[in-house]
This record gives C-alpha cells, structure tokens and sequence, in this order.
C-alpha cells in the first residue's frame, strides 16, 4: 500500500511539473505576441533619406500633422509643389446639413494650416485620385531621381 501511494504521489508530481512547464511555455508565448504585435510597425518602417522631389504628398488621417510636415518639408525646398488629396465624405455633407452642423473637410483644415505654416498658393493643389497624382509626379526624363515624397514617412531634415 505505501508503494501504491508512493507510486500514485510520484505520478501527481510529474504530471503537476508537466503542467507547469507547459503554462511556463504558454506564459512566454503570450508575452512574446504581445511584445511581436506592440512593435511590428518598427520593423516595417523604412528610413529614407530626403531627396529632393517635384511634390509632397500630405496623406489623409492625423489632421494637422500631415499638413505641418509637409509645411516643413517645403519651407526646407525639397519640393516645390504640396499635394492635398479631397476627402471621400460618402453622403457626411448631406448628413451634416440634416442636423445643421457646418461640415469643415480635412481638406480644408489642412488648407489653412499650408497658409498659416507658409506654402504658397500657388504651391499647393488638390486632387480627389491618386492616379492622377501619379501622373502628376512621375519622373521625367529631363529629371532624373524624382521621388514622391510622402509625410508619413518622413523624419529626417537635410542637415541629418
């Protein structure tokens, strides 16, 4: 009998380090994705350096950051054009007037904040398609090693 219960004691002890290693192993992984998914987006950022360029392309979204890079960027000449994509409202004008709240694009405020910031007028322009962006601010033979620059991905000044 005291074999038995040896025996059977022995079994619970293996068993129970068993579990233990496997939630060890479980709790690592978990960590592990967590720490993977909190800094993917550093191993998927490329750093460029400034080139200088036809255009700067101010992305939609983080209003008025975009716009505020690209300001700088101009003011520093690596572009002599900034562009501003319109926004796709999808019927928020028309849902906007319905409740009788004056609607201001993004658009509109990243105007205003060219203006405020120094870009020129005649510097800035406004399309609704990225294709005819692309046409745009294709390279041209007489240019060669134009780039399209884009805000989101710029940190660096010319001086770095």
């Amino acid at each position: 009998m005291t074999q038995a219960v040896a025996g059977a004691s022995t079994t619970v002890k293996r068993v129970g380090r068993r579990l233990l290693i496997v939630l060890a192993v479980l709790a690592a992984l978990i960590v592990a994705a967590f720490w993977a998914f909190r800094n993917a987006g550093r191993w998927l950022l490329i750093q460029d350096t400034l080139q200088p360029a036809r255009a700067i392309v101010v992305l939609s979204g983080l209003t008025p950051y975009h716009a505020m890079e690209a300001a700088q960027i101009y003011r520093q000449g690596w572009a002599r054009e900034v562009w501003l994509f319109k926004d796709d409202p999808r019927g928020a004008d028309e849902a906007f007037a319905k409740l009788a709240i004056h609607h201001i694009s993004e658009e509109e405020y990243d105007k205003q904040v060219l203006e405020r910031l120094g870009v020129l007028p005649a510097a800035r322009f406004t399309t609704r398609f990225l294709a005819i962006a692309r046409s745009r601010l294709a390279p041209k033979p007489s240019t060669p090693g134009t780039q399209k620059i884009f805000c989101d991905c710029l940190r660096q000044s010319p001086a770095a």
